[in-house]
């Protein structure tokens, strides 16, 4: 059997229509087995380049249930040139422009090659005009994300992917596992926790679901991004939740597992 799933014109984070479509998106591949899924990008007219993180990390679910999927390309040049550049279908275009973070899928347990991978592609660079010390502050807080999705989220696989924006000074990236999701997690602890106070839990102080000591914590993270000027985002369940705003919304379904986008201001 085979299922067209056709993508919205804007996938953007502002755009509260983009969760809705990744979730529905997410829904359709999970019910699927054995089949064949076309990805139809023909109407999207912009995408920012760090989601493409998620839509990597919900087409591995599918694969893993057997699925094969196709790719109709996006009319906009530019677009599609975004789908080539970062790896999404293929590394069929050159960065000639350096502002693209490839995606990548890394195994749980292979921490090391993920700072390896953000050293080079995040900060080893002259778009992250930042001192040493800052960079490394950034390389331990996203060395704990990493750790905390493959400590929690009991996921095989974790996916990146992300975006420089020069015009705007920005740096976007986005780490995402398909494991059990920040609510179910935080459940195990606290069975009677509503959605969104789940979420916004794990991001408060001396909040953790560790059984040893240590570790930064989304706290220290949120703190670093909240200085920097930038935004959080997390997807969890049908949860979105805008950390730095505190504000959340809810989809209409849910996305099995969880995605943290966030951005920086790279112009000192």
């Amino acid at each position: 059997m085979q299922h067209n799933f056709i993508f919205n014109r804007r996938l953007v984070l502002e755009n509260r229509d983009a969760f809705e479509n990744i979730a529905l998106f997410d829904d359709l591949v999970c019910q699927c087995f054995l089949e064949n899924i076309v990805l139809d990008f023909s109407s999207v007219s912009w995408i920012e380049g760090e989601l493409c993180c998620l839509l990597r990390a919900i087409m591995n679910k599918g694969m893993l249930q057997g699925n094969s999927f196709f790719y109709i390309p996006p009319r906009n040049n530019k677009v599609d040139e975004i789908f080539k550049k970062n790896g999404f279908i293929s590394f069929e275009k050159e960065d000639t422009n350096n502002t693209v973070v490839k995606c990548k899928q890394f195994s749980n347990s292979d921490i090391v090659s993920f700072i390896d991978y953000i050293s080079l592609e995040l900060f080893d660079t002259n778009k992250f005009p930042y001192p040493t010390v800052i960079k490394e502050n950034c390389k331990e807080c996203l060395a704990e994300l990493f750790d905390n999705a493959a400590s929690h989220s009991g996921t095989s696989s974790i996916f990146t992917c992300g975006q420089y924006f020069p015009n705007k000074h920005e740096l976007a990236f986005c780490i995402t596992d398909i494991g059990v999701g920040i609510v179910n997690k935080v459940r195990t602890y606290d069975d009677k926790i509503s959605k969104k106070d789940a979420i916004k839990w794990a991001f408060q102080n001396n909040n953790t679901t560790k059984s040893d000591v240590g570790g930064l914590g989304l706290k220290l993270f949120r703190n670093f991004v909240q200085k920097n000027n930038g935004s959080i985002v997390v997807f969890s369940d049908n949860i979105v939740y805008k950390v730095l705003e505190d504000s959340t919304f809810m989809t209409e379904r849910p996305f099995k597992g969880t995605s943290i986008i966030f951005k920086l201001n790279i112009d000192k």
